[in-house]
Formats: C-alpha cells, structure tokens, sequence
C-alpha cells in the first residue's frame, strides 16, 4: 500500500472517529425528557424542563411548544428554563437538538388572567343585578364588592350577572378566576331614597 493511500485512509478514519464523538456528544447521556415545571402558567412564567442530555450551549436549544418557539432563559446539561409563550390554550413541549427531537410526556396549559372591561349598571342599590363584562371567566369564578360575597345568576367566559349584595357600600367589583383576581372600576351604591312619611297618629 502506498504512502499516500496510507495517509488517506488514516484522514478518513480520523474523520468518523470525530464525526462519532460529536454525535456522542449530543446523544450522550441519551437526550430526553423528564419532566418539565410547573404545568401550568401565565404567558411568560419560567418553565423548567428537567431531563439529561441537553447541551449546555442556549444557542443549541430550540424548545417549541406545539408550533410556537419559546425563549430558552438558561440551560445545563439536565434542566432547561424557557419564557412560557402565548399560547391558546394547552400544548405539547418538544425539544430539539441538532437533527433530534424528543418530546415530554403531558401538556402545558396556559393560563389566561381575567379581565373586567365594563360594569352595566355603574351604580345601584342591594338587590340590583349587574353586568360584568370581560374575558376569560372560569366557570367556578368567585366575585366579591369589596370584601362581601356576591351571588352570580349567569356566566359565561365573556359575561357575569351578580346581585348587589345586602349592606354593600361604594367599592369596586373583584373577579377571581383560577386564583387570579380582575377588579373593575368603581361601583357606586345609591342611596337610600325615602318616598314619604305619615305623621298622622
């Protein structure tokens, strides 16, 4: 065998030798994940992905969830801290890396904070039914004037209809849907309007 077809052939080998221990060295340990915390949040909360085998480099890391890319704020070679982004809903997390995509078991849920648009009436007495409009109601929300309990009469995601609770006094309305609390702007209760009086004996 010549010089030349030695060398060759010893250029080649060095090649897959290095080719391999590249590969190893995004697939070893195995990449994979975990487990990922918590499974629930706002847009923007930091989700922490646990598993092994991440590169530690954040140029590296692309994690999406669903079809929509999510900032990725630091990485290690077993925990991943990503910007949970706006999603609609719930989504499946997927990460990848170079060629390789594994995806975590579960799904993310996005949480949706309420909102409180406009209170139709603004004003009114005890008894009085009122509007709230907004977004994102569940359907256990829980409403308070001030600090009294209001009876809710109809919901829906967009709409709440309350009954102004007895002894209630000028506050504002608080809407607490999921542990995440809207309030709306004043609500005013009239006073107390006397008609008349005998004083006839």
């Amino acid at each position: 065998m010549t010089r030349t077809k030695i060398i060759l052939l010893f250029a080649i080998a060095t090649n897959l030798l290095l080719s391999c221990q590249k590969d190893e060295e995004i697939l070893s340990p195995e990449l994979k994940i975990t487990g990922f915390s918590p499974t629930s949040a706002v847009a923007g909360a930091n989700i922490t992905i646990t598993g092994s085998g991440f590169p530690e480099n954040i140029s590296d890391v692309h994690i999406r969830f669903d079809e929509i890319e999510a900032t990725v704020i630091d990485a290690t070679a077993s925990q991943i801290v990503v910007a949970a982004p706006d999603i609609e809903s719930t989504a499946s997390i997927f990460l990848k890396v170079s060629e390789h995509v594994v995806k975590a078991e579960g799904q993310f849920t996005i949480l949706h904070p309420p909102t409180i648009s406009a209170i139709v009436p603004n004003s009114g007495a005890p008894g009085d039914i009122v509007t709230i409009s907004g977004n994102h109601f569940d359907e256990n929300a829980v409403v308070k004037l001030g600090e009294l309990l209001v009876a809710v009469v109809d919901h829906t995601s967009t709409e709440l209809q309350v009954i102004v609770p007895q002894f209630a006094t000028t506050n504002i309305f608080k809407v607490n849907s999921k542990g995440m609390v809207a309030e709306s702007s004043e609500f005013t209760i009239a006073p107390l309007t006397i008609q008349g009086f005998n004083t006839e004996g």
